[in-house]
């Protein structure tokens, strides 16, 4: 009995190590939002071949995106993408493991372009269909390049539609410690830059990082911080506050304006992972032997928030990660190496015989349980965390 017992752990263990080593290919669909990519990432070889296009036109002719419209382009586009990157990873559909796709959380009429496609090609091909989070992917980016961050590990998630602290315990296992009330970085410094007449291309948040580098008025217009608990956000108020400047405040310095901008975008961010990075090293709850913070999302672009960020990371001893640079915004690339993952880590892969007519997908989507009630035990005495 011992010895069988003893053998079926072998084998067990054995079985775990062929599929964590094992060699996958992944195509990666992306369509959550007004970017339409594809991209194949193989887990040894690294990317093989991407695409990413954007309909640059249509947001600067309407102020922002159009569900619609974003839909009617990723219908566009998404078959010759997915044809281009095959052909340039010199592949077949049958040399695929995996078709990953975007899911939840998203635009709804926009989600369904990737899903209905990724659907065609699993059931023409018999592939395996992977639904990904797009939040958790954009968290799990940075374990393409550093494959030293293990679980668990903090993540500060930070977009036009998203603000999350969380700490990823595993590839689908996360914990929230905190998430913006209401509004976003990216959402907060798009409307603000929209309203002073800038020019989106490629994006606000880059016109605004780009005009605040020739200033140091961190604080000229707007001086008032979000009252808060906890690790919660609040960027609405914020917003407001700097919409409100615009209109009356008179001859206004646009170079001065984006730095006072993005300066209390970052100080926000940094007092509210100030007490999430607290509450972990508090709890114990970050317990690898490398402490690992890791930024991702749009927002993540910002050097400016980047280096506020590491400061607050180094202070409480964790390493800063971020995504390489076709990472960091919306991407294929991500999506396709989240497959990957959760070939590995994770049962949630709907094989070929189980492949539905149809898969839900969801505008919202919780990242993970909330523990963020749990982490209002303190308030950050950190006032800024600069990085002029």
């Amino acid at each position: 009995m011992g010895f069988n017992a003893s053998n079926t752990l072998r084998l067990r263990i054995a079985r775990y190590w062929s599929l964590i080593h094992r060699n996958y290919t992944v195509l990666g669909i992306e369509t959550s939002c007004d970017d339409t990519c594809a991209a194949i990432l193989d887990s040894e070889k690294g990317i093989l071949a991407s695409r990413r296009d954007q309909n640059w036109v249509s947001q600067q002719n309407i102020g922002g995106i159009s569900p619609f419209l974003a839909a009617q382009n990723h219908r566009r586009l998404i078959d010759r993408q997915v044809d281009e990157v095959l052909s340039g990873a010199k592949l077949r559909y049958q040399d695929l493991d995996g078709v990953a796709v975007s899911s939840e959380p998203g635009l709804v009429i926009c989600l369904k372009v990737g899903v209905d496609k990724a659907l065609a090609i699993c059931r023409d091909n018999q592939i395996p269909f992977i639904p990904v989070h797009h939040m958790k992917a954009h968290a799990l980016s940075a374990r393409y390049a550093h494959r030293e961050i293990d679980f668990p590990f903090v993540t500060l998630l930070i977009s036009g539609g998203h603000s999350i602290i969380a700490l990823a315990k595993d590839v689908d296992n996360f914990q929230v410690l905190g998430t913006s009330r209401a509004s976003s970085p990216g959402e907060t410094i798009d409307k603000v830059a929209r309203t002073m007449g800038l020019y989106a291309k490629p994006h606000y948040g880059v016109q605004v990082e780009s005009l605040a580098s020739s200033s140091n008025a961190i604080m000229k217009y707007v001086t008032v911080m979000p009252s808060v608990c906890g690790a919660d956000m609040d960027f609405a108020s914020l917003r407001e506050r700097f919409l409100h400047a615009l209109r009356t405040i008179n001859d206004i310095n646009i170079n001065d304006f984006c730095c006072n901008l993005q300066h209390l975008v970052t100080a926000h961010l940094c007092q509210r992972l100030d007490v999430a990075l607290a509450f972990v090293n508090h709890e114990h709850l970050c317990e690898s032997s490398q402490k690992s913070l890791v930024i991702a999302g749009g927002v993540a672009a910002n050097k400016y928030i980047r280096r506020c960020v590491d400061n607050v990371a180094s202070h409480w001893g964790f390493k800063t990660y971020v995504p390489i640079n076709q990472m960091v915004t919306d991407n294929a690339e991500m999506i396709a190496w989240t497959g990957i993952e959760l070939k590995t880590r994770s049962s949630k892969i709907i094989c070929p015989s189980e492949l539905p007519l149809s898969f839900h997908v969801e505008a919202k989507s919780p990242l993970g349980e909330d523990i963020s009630d749990k982490s209002q035990f303190a308030q950050s005495p950190i006032h800024f965390y600069t990085g002029k």
